[in-house]
């Protein structure tokens, strides 16, 4: 793992990564999901299916080709109605190289629903979602669906410049569509995305 930096606990003799304690502090206490960064050293479980950079270039992620947004509308995505947009955030939490600041500074939003539909194999998924706060501090507070199961609640509510890699939210998909809604706790704001990936978890023994 690439840390920035140890913090010790209070009254403990143990140090923690920085970027763990960043985790902590702003983790949704209202979630019940998993999140993680790509500097915890945590990798996800399965086979690489697709990355996708929203309103971005082709980039590699974690080693992972990820598609630019032209490529993978072409490939199966819809993301109704949306706006494609950029910010121009420059110093992120944790830190990033060019490419993935790039990344993170496009974007897709929409008025209080925003709407990801992606043709996929029938099978178990495990689905993560990249996101940056990019306008205010707390600015967002969103809940994630995928199909008709509230995955998360009130995730993204970071200070600016900080990002999340939320998930996995494992789904089966029985209809050859994954359907994933994120939805704004406040209907006056935009709910927003940056990236997408998604893994093929294997299928249990029997």
């Amino acid at each position: 793992m690439s840390q920035i930096g140890l913090l010790k606990l209070s009254n403990s003799t143990s140090f923690l990564p920085i970027t763990t304690l960043i985790n902590r502090w702003f983790r949704p206490k209202s979630s019940s999901s998993t999140e993680t960064t790509a500097k915890n050293g945590l990798t996800p479980q399965g086979e690489f299916v697709k990355g996708i950079n929203f309103n971005g270039d082709a980039i590699t992620v974690d080693g992972h080709t990820w598609l630019s947004y032209s490529d993978a509308l072409a490939d199966g995505l819809s993301t109704p109605d949306v706006m494609p947009t950029e910010t121009g955030i420059k110093k992120l939490h944790p830190a990033v190289n060019r490419k993935m600041r790039r990344m993170f500074n496009t974007v897709i939003c929409k008025p209080q629903k925003l709407e990801i539909i992606q043709t996929l194999p029938n099978g178990i998924y495990d689905v993560y979602l990249w996101m940056m706060e990019n306008y205010a501090p707390n600015h967002h507070s969103m809940d994630v669906s995928i199909g008709s199961e509230v995955v998360a609640r009130g995730i993204a509510q970071l200070e600016v410049g900080y990002w999340v890699k939320y998930g996995p939210y494992r789904t089966t998909i029985s209809e050859g569509t994954l359907n994933v809604a994120i939805c704004t706790t406040n209907p006056e704001r935009d709910a927003h995305v940056m990236g997408m990936t998604i893994f093929k978890v294997p299928s249990p023994q029997k």
